[in-house]
Parts: C-alpha cells; structure tokens; sequence
C-alpha cells in the first residue's frame, strides 16, 4: 500500500531554504557527490520500497538513503538529468537500518550546482 511521507527538508547549501513539506526545490553542492539535503528521518520495519517523483532542472542529481547524521549510504544511489523529465525513483531500504534519511545530493558533476524539483515521496512497506 502506498502512502506518502509527510517530510521536510533540512538544506545544507547556503542560502537555501528548508522545505516545509514533501513539495521541494533543492540544490546540491558543486562538489562530487556533495550534499543539497537531507531528509528528516524516516522510520522502516520491512524491505521498503521509497518512491520519489521528482525532476532535475540542472546537472546530475542522485537519490539514495543514509544513517542519520551523515552516515554511511545505506541504499543503491540513483540519479537523474534534466533530458529525463518527470522520473520516479524507486529506493529499496533494508530493516538492518531500521532509521535512514533520504538524501539530494551532487551526482560526481563536479563544478555544477544540481537543481531538482521533488514532487512526492511515497513509502511502499513490503510483507515480510
């Protein structure tokens, strides 16, 4: 069953504000595989799939889930570019990291400052 995540986004570029809801404009760093954002945490039992509907407006922007308080990246990355329109991208998350954050971030563009517009994020919880 999906259902959406009622999300914010803590930015860490400067002069970027934090988002509200789920709904965000996001830039990333310049620097390869610099961070734009982080999620707040997110909260899994089961395998679960996390979608994100998303479009890039400029550079290289990857998707992938981290332990909180940057930690190690707990997911396959996955990333999009502006020629692939509106894209879902689809994370699978492991119950062997129980609490994970889903992060924007620089996608080995090195020198361009990605731009990316999240439309939704939606969590699938498998059976187990």
């Amino acid at each position: 069953m999906w259902r959406p995540l009622d999300i914010s986004w803590r930015s860490v570029i400067d002069g970027v504000e934090d988002s509200e809801g789920p709904i965000a404009a996001l830039k990333t760093s310049p620097l390869p595989y610099g961070y734009g954002a982080l999620s707040s945490p997110i909260n899994i039992s089961s395998l679960t799939t996390i979608k994100v509907r998303a479009r890039a407006l400029a550079g290289k922007v990857g998707f992938c889930l981290v332990e909180p308080d940057n930690g190690p990246l707990v997911s396959a990355q996955h990333h999009i570019t502006p020629d692939m329109g509106d894209i879902s991208v689809m994370i699978t998350a492991n119950p062997e990291h129980p609490n994970v954050e889903l992060v924007v971030r620089n996608f080995d563009d090195p020198g361009v400052v990605g731009e990316v517009l999240v439309q939704s994020v939606e969590i699938l919880d498998h059976v187990a």
